[in-house]
């Protein structure tokens, strides 16, 4: 009985080593102070069959505007992410090769650069199923951190909603009336 847990769970395991990641890389260029462009090149050997179908880049500010490769979509909701996918059917002529790369992915923002999260997406061209999914860092657009209130302002403002209570409290005080008023003179 034991040998039969352990024989399926080593025939797991053996059927779980295809996930690996992806071997890609991403390069990242600013053709000008608001555009963020991406290469995707597939590292796999040549021959291999998980080719590139989807690139994934999240950003953290409003998109001005993205452009994409020939042959690829964009799915955006035009302030977290970007997806590119590339089009068509069998035998998926716009998915990047092992051995090749495409340039034509970017997004254009106003915004600061900063270091994000991406991630390539594989197809296993000889299974016709998804492959592997590789992540790397990239350089993408980031909003500008919104400015802390200030600690006097913070401070301030509880001061001022006391001030009219400890005016009235000075005043009124009926302690501080009798300090004020004059002793009587005894003779």
């Amino acid at each position: 009985m034991k040998v039969g847990y352990f024989l399926a769970l080593a025939l797991l395991l053996v059927g779980s080593t295809k996930a690996d990641s992806l071997s890609v890389s991403v390069a990242t260029s600013r053709p000008d102070m608001s555009t963020w462009s991406y290469t995707v090149t597939n590292n796999q050997p040549l021959g291999d069959p998980d080719y590139v179908f989807g690139f994934y880049v999240a950003v953290n500010a409003a998109l001005d505007g993205i452009a994409t490769p020939q042959g690829w979509i964009a799915q955006t909701d035009g302030y977290n992410y970007v997806f590119w996918s590339s089009t068509g059917s069998a035998p998926y002529g716009t998915d990047i090769a092992p051995g090749t790369s495409v340039t034509g992915f970017s997004v254009s923002a106003d915004a600061s650069s900063g270091l994000s999260q991406a991630a390539t997406y594989g197809w296993n061209h000889g299974s016709d199923e998804p492959g592997p999914i590789s992540y790397v860092t990239v350089d993408a657009p980031v909003a500008p951190a919104s400015p802390e209130p200030s600690t006097l302002l913070l401070c301030g403002i509880p001061l001022m909603m006391l001030f009219p209570h400890i005016i009235k409290r000075k005043r009124g005080s009926p302690r501080t009336k009798f300090h004020n008023a004059k002793a009587p003179h005894v003779y």
